[in-house]
């Protein structure tokens, strides 16, 4: 056989069965030209041969080049978004463009899912805990008490939907209801059935595959920051943004003076003096010998709040930058929800809730305040004063807190044995709250956590009554509590208005010199202040205090982007719900209008186009509606819960449908008490985690 007529098959040096070995170099020849003659490179596989595949070494220069381009990818789905703003606190943390453009989405933001979910199984899955909702509650309902349940039943509920989440396994199956509600369920069963076979994606699912690469170098990011031990990332006190923190300064100033360092608040403990056992003792002796509830109460209580004690942990405690002052400082806050005293606060919570609102300073929100103003006539010489209270909860002396909540209890009228057991509860909560913060355990000895559930509501009360007492100590002096035009108090905030500034001025130093931790910053002005979001001031020739939006001077507008993974309608909501909040906070029109100039240009600069603004933007309320309509509970009845995908996105009116009623059931006893009169179950949608759940925990990451 000669060179040409080799067969490409074979290769160099391999022996032919029936032809004598060739020369290397001639067959190495050979097969080069047929390699020429076939028009491939020699690094082609040739046929019958299978070439092993070597590992390419990438050259350095080519790795940046590469990051380079990662890095413009992930620039380029935040391109849109011009106002980013991110709190750098300390000098030298080294934040490249990607960590900057991560943040500046804020903490609010949800990238799109890097997983897959088939939505059939999922659907599927929803159903069957839909299922089990409805048949517990027509098992129960015969059991279902008329009135709003009292605290020992709230918390029970909650502690029963916890114990659903940690032990599914262990829950009670409930039997099938009546045939009605079982051929209800069959329908809705069929329906989503089809549903999930049918439906197909579309635009929105088409939209989150692209880019994907894009996206992936985002949750790439979100690692890389996570894992920085260098810095700390935590929101801005009073949702002023991201801030980053030098972890060294995070953590001198944690254990400053400031905070955990005040001997006076803290005192340091080892961990032989967590003694979780010893402290569960004392709170079943305060349960035994409680006289408020009967016995079987009690003991389902006990057991309420001892859920997940084998597995408690000490509060963790983290510190908010307070970017909005002019120095510098920090909020120190403790998340007690894996501690022993979590339920215990929450039930003390639910029980003072009541008083709280039936306080007559106690304020909901600003809103309410804009209500009231606009029923009150004022003259020229009424003075504005606004005051704040110096670190409220940490200054509170137990005792003093104590007494306090026991002069309200007595005046609201509670019985004695259960101010008794109110008291103690109260007072074993606040003597116990130890917490962390790196690797450090301390026990705290003055003041109240800001974290635990009764810490409102305790606060509030005392300083009701501080202002009761200065009330009294007002008048015991020869002056009128008409002088005072109005008085109102959102937790330690204060605004009233006074006929003159000599009788503001003299309240005001009565509240502050009625106990020696409890300071007051205030302000008395003639035409304006500031009070929580609206700015208060007279107006020409008006006889009413006129109001406007009010918004501190760091503020950076950070609004959720349009590209976040939220149901479409979720934006149109709470657009719409930031335009009420600007009408009713602008008593002028002309005032409402610049208001509303300025919130959609700084909506443009967070991406947003004509086709996210137009619609919220035409709708405009009536003020007069937003001041005389009252505020609607809204009762959601039965829920269904699914997690939000791109299915869910493209098909929600579909699934809505799915979830009705058919026709001929709606007026069945059973199917109205299951869906509380309505014709179908509230569809209710999960999220996936967003920024501040993948970045910010309240326990600082272990340095190697």
């Amino acid at each position: 056989m000669t060179p040409s007529t080799t067969p490409v098959s074979e290769a160099p040096g391999r022996t032919l069965t029936g032809h004598k070995r060739q020369n290397p170099v001639t067959l190495a020849a050979q097969v080069s030209n047929n390699l020429l003659a076939m028009s491939i490179t020699p690094h082609a596989t040739l046929p019958g041969k299978r070439r092993r595949r070597r590992r390419r070494i990438i050259p350095s220069t080519t790795i940046a080049e590469q990051e380079l381009k990662k890095e413009s990818k992930l620039l380029s789905l935040t391109a849109c978004i011009v106002n980013k703003g991110v709190n750098i606190l300390n000098d030298n943390l080294n934040l490249t463009p990607s960590d900057l453009a991560v943040l500046s989405c804020g903490f609010s933001f949800i990238p799109p899912p890097n997983h897959k979910r088939k939505w059939s199984n999922d659907l599927m899955n929803d159903y069957a805990s839909f299922v089990r909702n409805i048949r517990i509650k027509y098992f129960f309902k015969n059991d279902i008490s008329i009135g709003a349940p009292n605290a020992e039943k709230l918390l029970h509920m909650f502690v029963n939907k916890q114990r659903l989440l940690e032990e599914p396994d262990s829950c009670f199956i409930p039997p099938k209801a009546s045939p009605t509600v079982e051929l209800y369920l069959n329908h809705v069963k069929n329906n989503l059935t089809k549903l999930s076979t049918e439906a197909t994606e579309k635009t929105f699912a088409r939209q989150l595959r692209y880019n994907n690469n894009h996206w992936k170098h985002f949750f790439d990011t979100i690692a890389k920051l996570k894992a920085r031990e260098d810095i700390a990332i935590y929101p801005a006190d009073k949702n002023m943004g991201p801030s980053v923190l030098s972890r060294e300064f995070y953590i001198s100033e944690g254990e400053s003076v400031k905070h955990l360092g005040d001997i006076n608040s803290y005192t340091p403990l080892d961990s032989t003096q967590v003694n979780i056992q010893d402290r569960c003792v004392t709170l079943r002796t305060i349960m035994s010998n409680q006289r408020w509830l009967s016995k079987k109460e009690a003991i389902t209580l006990l057991e309420d709040f001892t859920f997940k004690k084998d597995e408690a942990t000490p509060c963790k405690a983290y510190l908010l930058p307070k970017v909005h002052k002019k120095d510098l400082t920090l909020r120190l806050i403790c998340a007690s929800c894996s501690w022993l005293t979590y339920l215990p606060s929450k039930y003390i919570a639910y029980t003072l809730q009541p008083i709280l609102k039936s306080l007559p300073s106690y304020i909901d929100d600003s809103a309410t305040l804009v209500r009231m103003l606009e029923k009150l006539q004022t003259s020229i010489y009424d003075q504005l004063a606004t005051a704040d209270i110096v670190t409220l909860y940490p200054s509170i002396v137990i005792e003093d807190g104590l007494r306090s909540l026991k002069e309200t209890l007595y005046q609201k009228g509670l019985e004695k044995e259960h101010i008794k057991f109110i008291l103690e509860l109260t007072s074993w909560v606040l003597h116990n709250n130890v917490l962390t913060f790196n690797g450090k355990l301390y026990l705290q000895i003055k003041g109240t956590a800001m974290g635990t559930p009764l810490a409102v509501a305790y606060a509030c009360i005392h300083i009701h009554v501080i202002e009761q007492e200065a009330f009294h100590i007002f008048t015991e002096r020869g002056y009128s509590l008409r002088n005072l035009r109005l008085y109102v108090r959102f937790i330690d905030d204060i605004y009233f208005i006074a006929s003159d500034y000599d009788h503001a001025k003299l309240l005001l130093d009565i509240i502050n010199g009625r106990r020696p931790s409890i300071k007051l910053e205030f302000q008395i002005k003639n035409t304006s202040v500031d009070f929580l979001d609206i700015t208060i001031y007279k107006a020409d020739k008006i006889e009413k205090l006129q109001v406007k939006l009010f918004e501190k001077p760091g503020n950076k507008h950070l609004f959720l982007p349009p590209m976040s993974f939220h149901p479409p309608h979720i934006f149109q909501g709470w657009i719409g719900g930031y335009i009420q909040r600007l009408r009713l906070r602008s008593s002028l029109e002309q005032t409402f209008q610049t208001a509303l100039t300025n919130y959609k240009k700084c909506l443009e600069n967070r991406g947003y186009t004509n086709c996210h603004l137009d619609k919220p933007f035409s709708l405009l309320p009536n003020r007069q509606d937003l001041l005389t309509t009252p505020v609607k509970s809204v009762d959601k009845g039965i829920l269904f819960i699914t997690t939000f995908t791109a299915e869910v996105a493209e098909n929600r009116s579909k699934l809505i449908q799915a979830l009705k009623t058919p026709r001929g059931l709606e007026q069945h006893p059973d199917i109205e008490f299951i869906l509380d009169g309505r014709n179908r179950p509230m569809l209710s949608l999960k999220r996936e985690k967003n920024l501040r759940e993948m970045l910010v925990t309240a326990k600082l990451p272990t340095t190697k």
